[in-house]
C-alpha cells in the first residue's frame, strides 16, 4: 500500500494526485459586544442604538502550517512513482500554508437591549458589523463596575485565494517513466458562519466609562470542488478598548482601538469612533 487511495471516477489525468497547498482567507474583527457601560437600576430596561466607523491596518497577518486531515485527490494508479516520490507527495499533502487577510468595513451599526435583574443583567443585540450578527451576554452590573461573558453568531462574506499542486507519474508505453508537477491559483467567494464567545468588563464614574472586551471566533471555510479539505483553522482573537462619555443625557460618544490576532507572527490594529443613543 502506498498510503494514497484512488477514487473510481476522476477528472484528473491517469496517475495524477492533487491537493490544497496554500490558502489565504479574509477575516474581520469580531462584533462589538458589551454591557450597559453604566450603572442600571434594579429591574430597569435599557434600549440602545449605536453606530460608528472603523479605520486601520489591513493585509496579511503572516503564514502558518495547518494540517489537512482530508486525503489528497487521486486518479488511477500512482504506483509508477518511485518510493521517494510517493513520500514527497504524502508529506506535502499533509500541510497547507494558511494565512489570514484582515479586511474592514468602514461602517457598522447595531441595536441592543439590556435588562437588569438585581445585580445580574442580560444583554441581547442584533446588527451589522462585517456581517449580520446577533449576540447574548450575561453579567453583573454594580455602581461603578460591570463584567460579563457573551456568545455571538455572525454570517459574513469570505474570500479565499487558494493554490493547488498536482503531481503526475506515468510511463510512455516503454520503460521510460516520468514524474511531473505543476501548480495553479484560484479564488472563491462564499458566506461563512462564524461562532464566537468572549468576556467584557467596564468601569464608569459620572459621565465617563472605560471598557474592554476579548473574544474568539471560529468560522467555516469555502468548499473547493477540485480538492478535499478538512482544516483545523486558527481561531480569530479580537481585543477592544474603548473610552465613552455621555455628551447628553441619552447620547454617548465612544472611541478606542481594536486589535485582531490569530496566532500568526503579527496582529493588526485599527481605531474606531461610535455614537450611541440610549433610551
Amino acid at each position: 500500500m502506498t498510503g494514497i487511495q484512488a477514487f473510481s471516477a476522476c477528472a484528473l489525468a491517469e496517475g495524477s494526485v492533487q491537493f490544497l497547498s496554500t490558502n489565504e482567507l479574509s477575516v474581520a474583527s469580531a462584533p462589538d459586544v458589551r454591557g450597559a457601560g453604566s450603572f442600571l437600576k434594579r429591574d430597569s430596561l435599557m434600549f440602545r442604538l449605536r453606530g460608528g466607523f472603523s479605520k486601520g491596518e489591513t493585509g496579511s497577518m503572516g503564514h502558518r502550517k495547518v494540517e489537512n486531515k482530508a486525503a489528497p485527490t487521486v486518479c488511477g494508479d500512482v504506483g509508477k512513482c518511485s518510493a521517494s516520490q510517493r513520500m514527497q507527495i504524502l508529506e506535502e499533502a499533509k500541510n497547507v500554508d494558511v494565512s489570514y487577510r484582515v479586511e474592514r468595513d468602514l461602517f457598522y451599526g447595531m441595536f441592543d437591549l439590556t435588562k437588569k435583574f438585581r445585580t445580574f443583567f442580560l444583554n441581547a443585540a442584533v446588527g451589522y458589523d462585517a456581517g449580520l450578527f446577533h449576540s447574548f451576554e450575561l453579567g453583573v452590573n454594580y455602581e461603578h463596575f460591570e463584567a460579563g461573558t457573551f456568545v455571538f453568531m455572525r454570517f459574513a462574506g469570505i474570500e479565499s485565494r487558494y493554490g493547488i499542486k498536482r503531481y503526475s507519474c506515468y510511463c510512455d508505453g516503454g520503460s521510460n517513466c516520468h514524474f511531473s508537477e505543476d501548480a495553479s491559483l484560484d479564488e472563491v467567494d462564499d458566506i461563512s458562519l462564524q461562532l464566537g464567545f468572549g468576556v467584557s468588563a467596564a468601569v464608569y464614574l459620572g459621565r465617563y466609562s472605560l471598557g474592554y472586551s476579548l473574544s474568539f471566533y471560529e468560522f467555516s471555510h469555502p468548499e473547493y470542488n477540485d480538492v478535499r479539505t478538512k482544516l483545523d483553522l486558527p481561531w480569530v482573537a479580537t481585543s477592544r478598548l474603548g473610552l465613552g462619555v455621555l455628551v447628553a443625557r441619552h447620547l454617548e460618544l465612544r472611541t478606542g482601538v481594536v486589535n485582531v490576532a490569530a496566532g500568526f507572527d503579527e496582529s493588526l490594529w485599527a481605531g474606531f469612533a461610535e455614537l450611541g443613543l440610549r433610551i
